[in-house]
């Protein structure tokens, strides 16, 4: 769910909310509680009133130097820090060289208003994804970060752009709308002591 509940135990007994607590599912007799809306919303009816119930979002690194997680995995950061968990201090020299990296469909910009900015743009016919064809990459704590999140030294040294199809494509998407369906379909072939067989 990569939601956790937060709660007012005050008013009603701790037996039912502890296995609420632990299980945040039906192991109290009749009780279900989904997240819906940002609220924990438990099945019992009696219990809505008696409990505040809402979810709170989870990040699986902790977001650090006053960040706040704001949505399942995602911190925001305060001034002067970005990364996953807002532990790269935007301030730190440069220590990657971004040419090092590998384009794939792409070319980098600088941006002429700051040297610890640069934009990957994608060739006509890619994404980065949906409806993205451009994306800031910064120097932070001394690595290059593509949309203030993560490392592009995590990302297999290369920066890609994926092939667009506008629409969506039912078979293979080569990019700039060239879409090559599936005609045939290959069934599994079995070697048994140099033989394949179907």
């Amino acid at each position: 769910m990569n939601y956790t509940a937060v709660y007012d135990v005050s008013s009603y007994k701790t037996s039912i909310i502890s296995s609420v607590k632990t299980n945040f599912s039906s192991d109290v007799p009749g009780l279900t509680i989904q997240c819906t809306n940002g609220n924990y919303v438990p099945s019992a009816t009696e219990l809505k009133t008696k409990i505040d119930f809402r979810c709170e979002p989870v990040c699986v690194e902790a977001c650090q130097n006053g960040g706040k997680c704001v949505s399942p995995f995602s911190c925001e950061c305060t001034r002067n820090w970005m990364g996953a968990a807002c532990d790269l201090n935007v301030n730190d020299k440069c220590t990657e060289n971004i040419n090092d990296y590998t384009l794939t469909k792409a070319t980098l910009q600088k941006d002429p208003s700051n040297p610890k900015l640069q934009w990957l743009v994608c060739e006509t016919g890619f994404k980065i994804r949906e409806d993205v064809f451009k994306a800031p990459i910064y120097c932070a704590g001394g690595v290059w970060v593509m949309e203030k999140v993560k490392k592009v030294s995590e990302l297999g040294g290369t920066l890609s752009c994926l092939p667009n199809c506008v629409g969506g494509c039912n078979g293979v998407c080569h990019g700039n709308n060239v879409c090559v369906e599936r005609t045939s379909v290959c069934s599994d072939i079995v070697v048994i002591n140099g033989r394949s067989r179907r």
